[in-house]
């Protein structure tokens, strides 16, 4: 025997249904309320923040953090990478068809290894150039790392930004990548160049949302000086 939850009467464990108040003891939990969706709210956008409330640097949104992509170096690459070959094609023809006993083909070939080596340091350094590029995109601030020997960091607050561009080249659309101009009021870095960015709008939609929220938290109209 056990007691009806609903009346407290007592009735048999397999009962389904009360004999004394008539409640069904398996009906099926009501379904989840419905929450309906504000019109033009896209997935993952960034939630506004409660009004004059600044978000602390521990609870900002980190929207795109990484190296910019390599398509952005792509044709200086290529470029590296057509003249080591030509310097290797030009030494095989050096050895080819000029003969040993002619004193130039010493410096031709000295001359060949020069453009070839130069080449090859050009190509490390796009690499080296791009791996020590580093670009952090959060809620509060934009944060650019740059530098293969030294190290510099330009930091923008995203209140302090006046305007964003998305620029993309013929180019750039067929590599599916993209770049992100930020002007700012900052008079040490008044503008940034975030290259090889995707190619899509999310980010810079998001960029764009997230530079209106952080003016509204800090009520932020008109120019910022």
């Amino acid at each position: 025997m056990k007691p009806c939850p609903f009346c407290a009467e007592e009735i048999q464990d397999a009962a389904i249904k009360c004999r004394f108040c008539g409640s069904m003891l398996s009906a099926q939990e009501p379904a989840p309320a419905i929450v309906p969706q504000v019109p033009g709210a896209a997935a993952g956008a960034i939630a506004p923040a409660a009004a004059g409330r600044i978000v602390p640097p521990s609870e900002a949104q980190v929207l795109y953090e990484g190296h910019p992509s390599w398509k952005a170096w792509f044709f200086r690459t290529i470029a590296a990478v057509l003249v080591v070959v030509a310097a290797i094609v030009g030494m095989i023809a050096i050895l080819v068809m000029i003969e040993s006993a002619d004193g130039n083909r010493s410096w031709y070939l000295i001359g060949a290894a020069v453009v070839a080596v130069f080449g090859v340091g050009w190509y490390v350094w796009l690499l080296l150039e791009r791996r020590s590029t580093r670009v952090r995109i959060s809620t509060n601030s934009i944060d650019l790392e740059t530098g293969i020997f030294g190290r510099t960091i330009d930091t923008v607050q995203l209140w302090r930004v006046r305007d964003i561009d998305f620029e993309q080249t013929f180019a750039e659309r067929l590599l599916g990548i993209a770049r992100i101009r930020i002007l700012s009021h900052d008079k040490l870095q008044p503008e940034i160049l975030l290259r090889g960015m995707p190619g899509s709008r999310a980010l810079f939609d998001q960029l764009r949302d997230g530079i209106a929220i952080a003016r509204q938290a800090r009520n932020v109209v008109g120019v910022v000086d």
